[in-house]
């Protein structure tokens, strides 16, 4: 947190100060806030470009995925691609699997990176629900709809073999 001229905390966040980061926001809302969210809480770091096998899994990826906060939510979904479908142990794991991969001692932004990834909300919620009589039904996405925002046509089409997306929209 920051003090401005006002004497009032703020964050800093992407550039501009701010009272609260977005995670909070979205989690504090009366009546209607998420029960859950993970985000930075100020200015998340990643990388950029391609300088090898950065996370030594054998697989050059772009920097963006091998470091920083990239790593950390690819890990967070990987962990999910693997079973795992309990929001707090999904979390936990991934900060573990960052820090046993960069060891926040060894630079202090990795130590940032999972420092300022914190999960507000009920870490015992099930990723998706728990399934009940009605959840075998399909769901309906309006094809006028998909049509106009081929961007979120695409993303589907890429995802639709994951496991995440089989866990959060059962048939489509």
């Amino acid at each position: 947190m920051m003090a401005t001229t006002l004497d009032e905390p703020f964050m800093w966040t992407y550039g501009f100060p701010v009272p609260e980061c977005f995670a909070w926001h979205l989690v504090k809302k009366n009546n209607g806030g998420s029960i859950a969210s993970l985000g930075n809480t100020g200015l998340g770091y990643g990388a950029v470009g391609n300088h090898g096998d950065i996370d030594g899994d054998g697989i050059d990826q772009p920097d963006t995925l091998e470091r920083l906060g990239g790593y950390q939510i690819r890990m967070f979904y990987e962990e999910i691609d693997d079973g795992e479908d309990i929001l707090g142990k999904v979390w936990a794991q991934t900060i573990n699997k960052y820090l046993d991969t960069f060891p926040g001692m060894d630079y202090q932004a990795d130590a940032k990176t999972a420092e300022q990834w914190p999960l507000l909300g009920d870490p015992s919620l099930k990723i998706g629900g728990y399934r009940t009589e009605d959840s075998s039904k399909s769901i309906n996405i309006d094809n006028n709809f998909l049509e106009s925002h081929p961007l979120i046509l695409k993303i589907l089409e890429i995802i639709k073999d994951r496991p995440i997306f089989k866990i959060l929209f059962y048939k489509i």
